[in-house]
């Protein structure tokens, strides 16, 4: 059976209506925005860059951004959630691989997205920072992903490959180490430590339990 984190609430996890469908067929300069955004994050921060400088730089009036978004957390939220697309994709397909067991896939995904998401640190770094404040719908496609891991680490404990232990516990554990060890360092690191996070979370959580079934 699958371990669910929470109950779901019949509001959460309903994105908004899609830029198509309040504003015509204008998608592209909704994503133009975006596309200034997450640059302009990455070069002076979140918290310098203002709704005056997107527009400007997606060369568009205020009024035109407000038509979009309301507010700088609506436009980071856009951001989050065009990543968690990325990373849906990824997970979808590494899940699709039949030579990889059940905790060579949970490995190999946090691999392919912390690589992925190395070139995107400022926005990862300005989402940890202000979870609180995401949209429902952005806090509850990020619970859906949380829950495939413990399937994933289920059948994984299932076929011997980890040490019999409690799955959502587990999950809990490595998710709250690998954000710990993402916020631990400077903004802006080098890729290459970026992308060895998820090396050391196995290394200190999931190693021990993989030599206790050998």
């Amino acid at each position: 059976m699958l371990l669910v984190r929470t109950e779901k609430d019949d509001q959460v996890g309903k994105p908004p209506e899609s830029i198509t469908e309040q504003n015509g067929n204008d998608e592209g300069c909704c994503q133009r925005i975006l596309a200034t955004a997450n640059n302009l994050i990455t070069e002076p921060g979140f918290d310098k860059v203002t709704m005056a400088e997107i527009a400007k730089r997606s060369e568009i009036t205020i009024e035109q951004l407000e038509v979009y978004y309301s507010d700088k957390q609506q436009i980071l939220d856009g951001l989050v959630g065009y990543h968690l697309g990325v990373c849906e994709g990824i997970r979808a397909f590494i899940r699709t691989d039949p030579n990889l067991s059940p905790l060579q896939r949970y490995q190999r995904e946090w691999e392919l997205i912390l690589m992925y998401m190395s070139n995107h640190q400022a926005t990862l770094q300005a989402y940890m920072q202000r979870q609180t404040d995401v949209a429902p719908w952005i806090q509850e496609r990020i619970g859906q992903q949380r829950n495939q891991d413990i399937e994933l680490l289920e059948e994984a404990c299932d076929l011997r490959e980890l040490q019999r232990v409690n799955p959502i516990s587990l999950e809990a554990v490595l998710y709250g180490t690998l954000w710990s060890l993402i916020l631990e360092y400077p903004p802006n690191r080098s890729s290459t430590d970026f992308e060895a996070i998820p090396g050391m979370v196995t290394a200190r959580i999931l190693n021990p339990l993989t030599s206790l079934v050998r």
